[in-house]
């Protein structure tokens, strides 16, 4: 596994710029990162590329990042979709944060092939009228 924790650490870089060079990372709000492994790979392949290096690399690049970088991993073919869970960069109880991003590429992962994505964005949804903690509140 640690080679794959290794590409982590450096995948989380590669696409933390990539998000960067779309929205400077003081504007970044929320994220989110997911993977999917190829039917002849393992759970944990998925668990050893995002989860103990990934998000450190994701949060020296866009310069911070307090909460939990929400996250989900499955196994499939090639057009499986992932639902990317998204939250507050700085604190992952604002309500008006909460929100999903599906992703899907068509011709990938192949059996011995991931996938790995990072969903940054520059807000929340939108007009959000869910009750709960409000941006406004945790930046004061």
């Amino acid at each position: 596994m640690a080679p794959l924790v290794e590409y982590g650490t450096e995948l989380g870089r590669i696409l933390a710029e990539r998000c960067t060079a779309v929205i400077p990372g003081e504007r970044i709000h929320s994220y989110g990162k997911s993977a999917i492994i190829g039917l002849h790979g393992e759970i944990e392949h998925a668990a050893a590329l995002i989860h103990p290096t990934f998000g450190k690399s994701v949060r020296a690049v866009i310069g911070g990042g307090a909460a939990a970088i929400p996250s989900s991993k499955k196994i499939g073919m090639p057009g499986t979709p992932v639902d990317v869970p998204l939250g507050y960069r700085d604190n992952g109880s604002v309500a008006s944060h909460f929100d999903t991003m599906s992703i899907w590429v068509p011709d990938a992962p192949m059996p011995h092939e991931f996938v790995v994505v990072l969903v940054c964005t520059d807000g929340g949804r939108p007009h959000p009228r869910t009750p709960g903690l409000k941006l406004e509140d945790v930046r004061k």
